[in-house]
Parts: structure tokens; sequence; C-alpha cells
């Protein structure tokens, strides 16, 4: 299987073999897609108030954090906040 990686995925990949911390990066690929997939079962069975917790403990990190700045955010997550916004000032 081939797969296309955006750039700065591709060198963050690189990036991880050239450090040792991988093998190859095949090994890095199949790391993340497994971190991945235990993530979405663990989340698949988190309540909704448990998801919006987590993620408003993510976006607190987030806006706390300048380092964060320069870290691409998951389009998922920035697609949601106005919605996880809303509920948290609803409570």
């Amino acid at each position: 299987m081939t797969i296309s990686l955006r750039p700065e995925h591709e060198k963050l990949v690189q990036e991880k073999v050239q450090n040792g911390e991988f093998t190859s990066a095949e090994a890095v690929v199949e790391f993340a897609l497994n971190r991945f997939l235990a993530n979405a079962r663990r989340d698949a069975l988190l309540t909704v108030e448990e998801r919006v917790r987590a993620l408003d403990e993510f976006f607190a990190d987030v806006d706390h954090d300048p380092a964060s700045g320069n870290a691409p955010l998951p389009a998922e997550a920035l697609s949601r906040r106005p919605l996880y916004d809303n509920h948290r000032n609803r409570r």
C-alpha cells in the first residue's frame, strides 16, 4: 500500500526515524494508527459529559500553552469547538 502525507506530516515521520524513535516510516505510521484506533474505542465508551470535559482540558492546554500556537490542531477538534463551547456555556 502506498499513502501520501502532507509535507508537515512527512517531515514529522522522517524526524521520528532520524531521531531513532522508530526504525522505519512504516513503524511510525503503524504506531500512530494503533494509537488512533485505541483512542477511538476509548472515546466511544465515554459519555457526552466526559467527552466535553476532555475537550475542555485539551482546549485549556492549547489556549494557555504558548508553544501550542505552532502545533496544528486537529481539524475535527477545531470544527467542533463551537459546539463544545456552547455546551460548556450552558452549564
